[in-house]
């Protein structure tokens, strides 16, 4: 599978999460009381991050840049070499 194509399959799954989460009211009682969608809720976010940290492992790789140290640097790299804001990726 190419790059591009990794790339457009994470952006569209991180959307999807984006979207579910969207959809949910977050002033919600059922968010308390129900627990499947407390889990589904709770467990969009980390795989938001893993989206986010694989797509810039693919830009970084992509584009030869230093290899990161850990999941932080992925960001630093990114705003180092203007593909995030700087003080974006730095406050991370």
């Amino acid at each position: 599978m190419s790059a591009a194509d990794k790339l457009f399959r994470k952006l569209n799954f991180m959307q999807r999460c984006v979207d579910y989460l969207k959809s949910i009211d977050p002033e919600s009682p059922d968010l308390e009381s129900n627990y499947e969608k407390r889990y589904e809720v709770e467990r969009n976010f980390p795989l938001e991050i893993e989206c986010a940290i694989d797509i810039g492992e693919i830009i970084i790789s992509k584009e030869g840049l230093e290899r990161p140290e850990d999941y932080r640097s992925v960001f630093r790299i990114l705003g180092r070499h203007g593909v995030l804001p700087r003080d974006f990726a730095e406050n991370l």
